[in-house]
């Protein structure tokens, strides 16, 4: 994440980038206007009405075109400035919120873990005979045919069956 002088920074480039472009384009209709007026043949207005008037025209509204281009960009500049100063301004009020509910957030689940202890770890009986891995596994299976007995399958609850608590 940039940091605020680097935001600024980068809107700055945007805004010298915006005017340097609209400098280059400037230059651009100097040059190209430089290279009609030079031309041979064109120093002076031509002898017919119509072609003059047309002229006159060209001429007015590329002036009217680059007044504007210039008032553009103007507003532009003005209207960049504008919304990096707002987006200044939101980010941290964004942040700011976003800290104040994962604080609340952190706050909430701690308190819910304190409330609710951890379950004890369970303890298997190994000292009672059970160290021999078949007398475990036929411990095992006497202890399913006993809960098949009572009418349990793996997708039945003790609560479903009416049993209502503990299994085998």
């Amino acid at each position: 994440m940039k940091s605020a002088p680097q935001r600024r920074a980068g809107a700055r480039m945007d805004t010298v980038t915006v005017a340097t472009l609209g400098v280059l384009l400037f230059a651009g209709m100097v040059i190209a206007m430089y290279v009609f007026h030079t031309a041979p043949g064109c120093d002076a207005l031509p002898a017919d009405p119509a072609m003059r008037a047309q002229l006159e025209a060209f001429r007015s509204r590329l002036l009217a075109a680059e007044r504007e281009v210039e008032a553009n960009r103007i507003l532009l500049e003005s209207v960049v400035k504008r919304v990096v100063a707002s987006l200044d301004t939101t980010e941290q009020v964004a942040l700011a919120k976003l800290e104040e509910a994962s604080a609340a957030a952190a706050q909430a689940v701690v308190a819910r873990l304190a409330a609710h202890p951890a379950p004890p770890m369970p303890e298997l009986p190994w000292g009672n005979g059970l160290d021999d891995p078949v007398a475990l596994g036929n411990a095992i299976d006497d202890a399913f045919q006993k809960r098949a007995a009572l009418g349990y399958d793996d997708f039945t609850l003790p609560d479903q069956l009416g049993g209502g608590g503990g299994g085998a």
